[in-house]
């Protein structure tokens, strides 16, 4: 579990380790597309009778939502699914990449992120390096395995930061990803530029769109604005991928943690759902933080006052009093709704509805789409810029 930086632009340090996040990279690269002399043609034809049926409604009644559901389905009609079979084996990762310079200085001497390229085809990707005397510390190599089959069964989406391939050999784990670029929403927030809120708006949609895509398979458990990357594309367009799979989980919740041992509970304050603090995550645990994303957004405050986050070292783990104690906290929580969000009320309704205390009361991500207050100026130019 880690703490939130402040807004002012000042990161702060994890409150156990677990992670890094996957950073951004200087050069743009598009997720793979299937080439179309491998497409059916009958299957092609399939695929597209719903799609055009869903944008001529679209377009004849004037609504732009038709036209971004299909323009959403069109688009995923094209992506590959994970071209991971596996964790592979190799003598030498030489063998595979020309390994480069660190992304970022290292948070953990036993992980590493490196900008590299593929020896067969010179593409550029990142590889994170997870060395095996890091799992020996943790103990959890086994869940971590498992994670990372997870990882290689995800689709391809354009929203998420794919994982292409990951190998091991005698002293190391390598995870193998698409290179993003841009900025995440942390920096972006604290920085020079203002968003919008059309630009948030849009920001959201893709997010849940990411995250519709993400619950077919798992949960994130780690959804924040660090974890949100954003770039600017034709003619300024946004475009965002959700980064940092090391937290997810499938829906069942897995196994791999050795018997007796305390289960840490993963995430970032503020972020993290009140059910999830007592050791229940779901896919509503991840709509939680996308509402909170849009809670700090619209309003450039965090929704909850940081005192409320009080543990201390070692009680950091489900069936903890303390984190009992944060949960009741949250619930409990007083949020000044109508001075944070002044006059926009269905901005303030979507938020309190991907808050809300019950996970049974929350919409899912496909659900939060709908919401009225996203579809609200949301230009059929937007919904072509998905391609």
């Amino acid at each position: 579990r880690t703490s939130p930086p402040d807004l002012a632009g000042n990161r702060q340090t994890p409150k156990s380790p677990g992670h890094s996040p996957v950073p951004q990279a200087p050069e743009e690269s598009l997720p793979n597309r299937m080439p179309l002399d491998k497409i059916d043609e009958g299957e092609f034809t399939q695929s597209l009778a719903p799609m055009v049926q869903t944008m001529s409604t679209g377009l004849f009644q004037g609504t732009a939502k038709g036209l971004t559901k299909a323009c959403a389905n069109m688009a995923g009609t094209f992506l590959h699914e994970s071209t991971g079979v596996g964790i592979q084996k190799i003598s030498s990762i030489d063998d595979v990449f020309v390994l480069k310079h660190q992304v970022q200085p290292p948070s953990n001497e036993h992980v590493k992120v490196l900008y590299a390229r593929r020896v067969d085809n010179n593409d550029p990707v990142v590889v994170k390096v997870l060395q095996k005397t890091f799992f020996a510390l943790s103990g959890e190599e086994t869940l971590w395995r498992q994670n990372a089959e997870v990882m290689l069964r995800l689709k391809r989406s354009r929203f998420l930061c794919n994982i292409l391939q990951v190998y091991e050999d005698k002293l190391a784990y390598y995870v193998s990803m698409e290179r993003v670029t841009g900025q995440d929403l942390y920096e972006v927030l604290t920085g020079k530029e203002m968003l919008s809120e059309d630009d948030i708006k849009e920001v959201l949609r893709q997010l849940l769109s990411g995250l519709r895509d993400l619950h077919k398979t798992c949960i994130h458990r780690d959804i924040k604005l660090e974890n949100v990357m954003l770039s600017r594309v034709r003619r300024g367009d946004i475009l965002i991928k959700i980064i940092d799979f090391d937290t997810i989980q499938t829906p069942d919740g897995g196994s791999g943690i050795p018997p007796g041992r305390k289960v840490t509970i993963v995430g970032t304050d503020q972020y993290i759902a009140p059910e999830a603090y007592e050791g229940t995550y779901s896919q509503a645990s991840d709509v939680f933080a996308v509402g909170v994303i849009a809670y700090i957004l619209c309003s450039r405050k965090f929704p909850f006052q940081h005192k409320v986050f009080d543990d201390k070292p070692g009680e950091n783990y489900v069936g903890s009093p303390k984190m009992h104690e944060i949960a009741d906290k949250l619930r409990q929580a007083d949020l000044n709704w109508e001075k944070d969000f002044k006059e926009n009320g269905l901005a303030a309704d979507f938020c309190k509805q991907l808050m809300s205390l019950d996970p049974d009361d929350r919409p899912s991500a496909d659900e939060a789409l709908e919401h009225p207050w996203l579809d609200q100026g949301n230009a059929v130019g937007k919904a072509l810029s998905m391609f």
